[in-house]
């Protein structure tokens, strides 16, 4: 896979990254209403942003090929650090704090991102990076040698009745 691919999968989920970056540096959020900043809503923004979060990043980890077999793993263990970092970001931004409740959201976001699109890669495997995964990546097996034939159940029928005779 050629690296200007790798790269084209990886600009979504580190732009994502620079917007959520941009946005914990504002000290209070003025264009948004304050009926919005109470704490359901503000705990589901943040399971909602880091769930895109860890969608991109398995997207990208789906079309890496050293990173492919662990795609869930690497986008939930990228996306709980990236979200550890950000709280401690913001308890150095004048006005924020650093909230253990904000990374436990941005933590079930995440996982529940992940095992969407996992469900979905299984139970659907012709659709999107899931094909591409499984035409390109064996995960932990050998590849079959090319100078050995493949036998199915009809050629190993007949060479069963070739030993017979």
């Amino acid at each position: 896979m050629s690296k200007r691919i790798i790269a084209a999968a990886w600009t979504p989920a580190i732009a994502w990254m620079a917007v959520i970056f941009w946005l914990s540096s504002f000290p209070r959020f003025e264009f948004v209403p304050d009926r919005w900043q109470i704490e359901p809503v503000s705990l589901t923004v943040h399971a909602l942003e880091y769930g895109l979060l860890a969608a991109l990043l398995w997207r990208a980890a789906q079309r890496t090929p050293a990173l492919s077999c662990w795609s869930w793993q690497a986008s939930l263990l990228i996306t709980l650090l990236y979200a550890a970092s950000d709280e401690v970001h913001q308890a150095f931004v004048p006005g924020r704090y650093a909230d253990v409740r904000d990374w436990l959201a941005d933590a079930a976001g995440a996982a529940v991102a992940v095992w969407l699109l996992q469900r979905r890669a299984q139970v659907s495997p012709a659709r999107g990076a899931a094909r591409s995964f499984r035409q390109t990546n064996t995960c932990g097996t050998m590849p079959p040698d090319p100078e050995t034939p493949r036998t199915g159940r009809k050629a190993h029928r007949s060479l069963r009745k070739g030993d017979a005779a």
